[in-house]
């Protein structure tokens, strides 16, 4: 499957719809989808099952790029309190990073 995460398409879609709030059920990181959500006037919550030790390495490497990026949602749900101490890292601060265990069940 393409990972459609293109601006234009983004913007397009935000515009239509008016979302108040956005809820990202990912491990990825979207950071046109955050960007322009957050643009728009839109809340922004990402709810992921668990962040992965192998993508975190990945992702850590371009801290500076994620870092920005991971300041855009208001709210961060995740699995354990391991994973949320990962966000934390990558966020540096701005909105809340909580575990809500495994939202799987």
């Amino acid at each position: 499957m393409r990972r459609l995460d293109y601006m234009s398409v983004v913007r397009r879609v935000l515009r239509r719809l008016r979302p108040s709030v956005g809820v990202v059920m990912e491990t990825e990181i979207w950071p046109h989808l955050y960007r322009e959500s957050k643009r728009a006037g839109a809340s922004l919550v990402v709810v992921t099952v668990a962040f992965r030790i192998g993508r975190w390495g990945g992702y850590r490497g371009l801290s500076g790029l994620f870092r920005q990026v991971l300041r855009w949602p208001d709210t961060i749900l995740v699995q354990s309190g391991q994973d949320a101490a990962r966000y934390v890292d990558g966020r540096r601060s701005r909105g809340s990073t909580r575990s809500a265990g495994n939202l799987k069940v």
